[in-house]
C-alpha cells in the first residue's frame, strides 16, 4: 500500500474530527514532533495565521502533510481559535544490515537500497522495503535461482528509530532438465541444441554450468537459433514462442521453444541505389545469386557500403536493405538504398588529457587531418597508432557536429596518460671486482617528446643511450 493510499484512508478517519463551524486562525500549534522541527510542518502546511479554517481546508492540509512521507498519522484539532496540528512521525532508519548474498554483490544491492531511499538516517517507508524485496527476488529469478527467499525484519529501537535487517537465502540454481524445440523439420532439433549455450545433457552436469538456467542465456540462445536459420536460407523464419516451466521443488527447468521454419530461399538479383561521389560500390557486394539466402551476407555488404561512404566524408550515411521475395521460385532479391546525408569535413582537432605528452607527439600519429573530408578509416587508424605508442591507458576519439553547421565536425581526442618511466636496481658479487651495484633507468617518453632514454650505471662503468 503506497503512501497516497494511506493518506487517503487517514483523511477519511481524520476528517470528522474537524467537522466544525469555520473560524479564523489566530495561531498554529504543532504537537507530537520528535526529530523534525515545527518549521518543517509550517513549510508544508498550506494554512497560515489569519486564514479561515473549514472542512475543505482541513482535507487539503491533511493531504499535504501526509504526502511529505514524514508522518504516519496526522490530525487537526481546535483550541479556541488556535489550530492544533497533531502528528506522529515515521521512524528513521538507524541501520540496514544485508546478509546471505553471495551471487549479488553488496554494492549492487546497496545501490538499489539507495534508489529506494532506504538509507540510514532517512525516514523509513514500509512500502519501499517491500519494493526492494520484490526487486531482489526478481534479480535472483533472472539468474535461475527460483528457490531464493528474501526475509526482512524491522526492529523497533528507542527514539523512534528502526533497524532494518534483510536476510537472503539464495538457494540453488535451477538445472535444465529438458529443452524441447517444436517445429524443427528441415534442420534437426539436436543440431540447433548443439549451437545453444544452454544444454540439457545429464552427463555434463558435473563439469559445466551450461545447464544452469538464466533468462539472459535463454534470450541469447533464441537469437542464436534465429541467426542460424536466417543465415541458411530461411528468409521467413520465426520464433513463435518460448516458455519456461519449473518443477514443484523449484530445482528443474523445462524449456519449450516453438518455431516456424518456412521455405528455404536463395539469393536473386542485388541492386544498389545510391547518390554521392563514391564509386566502386558493386565491387563490395559479396552476395552470390543462387546461393542460400543469408542475413549475414546481407549485413556484410551493407556494412562494406557504409564503410566506403564513411571513408569519403559521409559520416552519417545510412544503408537500408530491402527484400523482394519471389515465392514461386524461392528467390530473394536485395535492394540496398543508400542515404549518404551531408558530406562533412573535419574543422578542428582538439586534444585533451595530455598533461605530460606534447600535442605534436599525438598529432603526428593522427591519420585524419584538419580541413579534410572526414574518414572513418583514418579515425580508426589514428586510434590504433596512438594506442601503440604505449603512452596512454586509454584513447577516446569522438566527432561531434559543429553547432550551426551541417557539413562540419570536430575531432575530439581524449587520452589518459600512464607512467612511461621505470627504474631497476641490481646487486651482485664477483671475485675480480667484489661487490657489484647497478642501476638502470628507462624513460619511453622523455619530457613528453615521444623519445626514449636508457641510462645504465654500475660501480665499474656507465652507459647511456
Amino acid at each position: 500500500m503506497n503512501r497516497y493510499v494511506l493518506a487517503f484512508l487517514a483523511m477519511l478517519v481524520s476528517f470528522p474530527v474537524f467537522a466544525v463551524t469555520p473560524f479564523l486562525i489566530s495561531d498554529i500549534r504543532v504537537e507530537g514532533l520528535e526529530r523534525l522541527d515545527a518549521g518543517t510542518v509550517f513549510n508544508y502546511l498550506p494554512l497560515k495565521v489569519g486564514d479561515e479554517m473549514n472542512d475543505e481546508e482541513a482535507r487539503i492540509s491533511i493531504k499535504a502533510l501526509f504526502e511529505t512521507g514524514f508522518f504516519r498519522d496526522v490530525k487537526l484539532d481546535q483550541d479556541g481559535t488556535v489550530l492544533v496540528v497533531k502528528v506522529v512521525e515515521r521512524p528513521s532508519i538507524a541501520s540496514i544490515k544485508l546478509t546471505g548474498n553471495k551471487e549479488l554483490d553488496t554494492e549492487s544491492l546497496q545501490d538499489g537500497l539507495n534508489k529506494a531511499e532506504l538509507v540510514e538516517g532517512r525516514i523509513f517507508n514500509r512500502a519501499s522495503l517491500e519494493l526492494v524485496e520484490r526487486e531482489i527476488q526478481a534479480a535472483y529469478l533472472a539468474m535461475g535461482r527460483y528457490s531464493t527467499t528474501v526475509n526482512t525484519e524491522v526492529e523497533d529501537l528507542d527514539r523512534n528509530r528502526v533497524a532494518v535487517n534483510i536476510e537472503i537465502n539464495e538457494g540453488r540454481v535451477a538445472k535444465i532438465k529438458k529443452i524441447n524445440i517444436v517445429g524443427a523439420r528441415q534442420i534437426k532439433a539436436s543440431r540447433l541444441k548443439d549451437e545453444m549455450e544452454l544444454i540439457d545433457r545429464k552427463g555434463w552436469r558435473l563439469f559445466t554450468k551450461r545447464n544452469q538456467y538464466s533468462k539472459q542465456k535463454l534470450e541469447a540462445d533464441l537469437e542464436i537459433i534465429r541467426s542460424y536459420y536466417l543465415n541458411r536460407g530461411f528468409h521467413d523464419f520465426k520464433i513463435l514462442s518460448s516458455s519456461v516451466d519449473i518443477s514443484p521443488n523449484k530445482q528443474n527447468i523445462f524449456i519449450s521453444i516453438a518455431i516456424e521454419e518456412g521455405e528455404r530461399f536463395v539469393f536473386g538479383e542485388t541492386t544498389i541505389e545510391a547518390t554521392g561521389s563514391v564509386e566502386g560500390l558493386e565491387e563490395l557486394v559479396t552476395i552470390v545469386p543462387g546461393k542460400p539466402f543469408s542475413r549475414q551476407e546481407v549485413n556484410r555488404t551493407r556494412d562494406a557500403i557504409a564503410a566506403k561512404y564513411a571513408d569519403n566524408g559521409y559520416a552519417f550515411v545510412e544503408v537500408r536493405p530491402d527484400f523482394d521475395t519471389d515465392r514461386d521460385n524461392n528467390t530473394v532479391s536485395t535492394l540496398f538504398t543508400v542515404d549518404p546525408k551531408q558530406r562533412v569535413y573535419v574543422r578542428k582537432i582538439n586534444i585533451s588529457g595530455n598533461s605530460y605528452t606534447r600535442d605534436e607527439v599525438i598529432r603526428r600519429e593522427l591519420r585524419q587531418l584538419e580541413g579534410s573530408w572526414y574518414s572513418a578509416g583514418a579515425v580508426r587508424r589514428s586510434r590504433v597508432r596512438l594506442n601503440r605508442l604505449g603512452f596512454f591507458q586509454s584513447v577516446t576519439i569522438e566527432t561531434p557536429s559543429v553547432p550551426g553547421t551541417s557539413d562540419q565536425v570536430d575531432l575530439d581526442v581524449e587520452v589518459v596518460e600512464r607512467d612511461t618511466g621505470s627504474i631497476q636496481l641490481s646487486a651482485g658479487y664477483s671475485d675480480a671486482d667484489g661487490a657489484l651495484l647497478g642501476l638502470n633507468y628507462q624513460q619511453r617518453n622523455v619530457l613528453g617528446t615521444g623519445r626514449e632514454l636508457n641510462v645504465s650505471l654500475n660501480n665499474s662503468d656507465a652507459a647511456t643511450e
